[in-house]
């Protein structure tokens, strides 16, 4: 995965340069550079982030000082590696160190495929409840069933939860 992000970091910092090739350009394209480097190899978003935004900067002053005007195609590759390389990242850290085959990366892309389509026709996405492989959910569903069964609802509140809100309205 890390290997994909590095790809995605390099379209970043090297598509503005072939926009305008300019020692203006150079400065945030070594700055995104460094920290998408740094991010990537800590996998770190937030770093990762910050060398996106210092890519952006880096693309807005291609344009604005270069003599080309905005290609669509330029512009599409930049918005599909911003958001794939931050979502790779994430994927990355999220799974380091586990061994990831070729079906849970299918199951990934199938995700984002369908993240980014609920986007376009203007639904939300809740990342707090991403969607579940069958038999993930399925185990689940068994554990759910056994704690039913042990006589336990589920709907009763732990003393934390039940502190949070009023810990919450002595906040506002």
């Amino acid at each position: 995965m890390r290997h994909l992000a590095a790809i995605l970091g390099f379209v970043l910092v090297s598509l503005p340069l072939v926009v305008t090739p300019s020692w203006v350009v150079v400065l945030p394209a070594a700055v995104a550079a460094l920290l998408m480097a740094a991010g990537i190899a800590a996998l770190s978003v937030r770093l990762v982030a910050a060398g996106v935004w210092a890519s952006l900067i880096e693309y807005a002053l291609a344009l604005a000082i270069g003599t080309r005007s905005l290609h669509r195609l330029g512009a599409m590759t930049m918005g599909v590696a911003l958001m794939l390389i931050l979502e790779v990242v994430d994927f990355a850290r999220r799974f380091r160190g586990a061994a990831v085959n070729a079906a849970m990366i299918a199951n990934q892309i199938r995700y984002w495929v369908k993240r980014e389509k609920g986007l376009r026709e203007g639904r939300s996405h809740d990342p707090g409840n991403p969607p579940l492989p069958a038999s993930f959910a399925a185990t689940v569903r068994q554990d759910v069933q056994s704690i039913q069964g042990a006589g336990l609802s589920g709907t009763e509140k732990s003393p934390a939860t039940r502190d949070e809100g009023a810990l919450g309205s002595s906040l506002n």
